[in-house]
């Protein structure tokens, strides 16, 4: 059997409300567009990674290359939110999320996945 890690996804949430208009003016390359999504999506730090902010203040980061990366990039965005006048961020929440794919699975014969939450940072 071969495991393999695809995609590690860091969750969190802010204790706050945000206004997501205001928040994508403030924060270089993000976008938010209500007709297309209702989050607001800008690039984390490491590449092919990404953010998407909700209004209810949860966070994801999605795409990172490892649990370091993932935790390093959720640090970065309360940082960046918290800078940001009126924005009402106070604290982040965060979890850590490994995808895992497993290879030659005896019950399917193809791949089967699973996800196995971990709390860390």
């Amino acid at each position: 059997m071969q495991i393999k890690i695809y995609n590690i996804c860091a969750h969190g949430h802010l204790e706050a409300s945000l206004h997501l208009e205001v928040l994508a003016a403030a924060l270089d390359g993000a976008v938010y567009d209500p007709n297309i999504s209702n989050a607001l999506i800008a690039a984390a730090a490491h590449a092919g990674a990404k953010y998407k902010i909700f209004a209810s203040g949860t966070v994801q980061v999605l795409g990172e290359p490892s649990e370091a990366a993932a935790k390093e990039d959720l640090l970065s965005i309360e940082r960046r939110l918290r800078s940001i006048p009126g924005s009402g961020v106070s604290r982040l929440t965060p979890r850590i999320v490994i995808r895992v794919s497993i290879s030659g699975s005896p019950s399917h014969g193809a791949s089967a996945v699973a996800s196995q939450p971990r709390r860390s940072c």
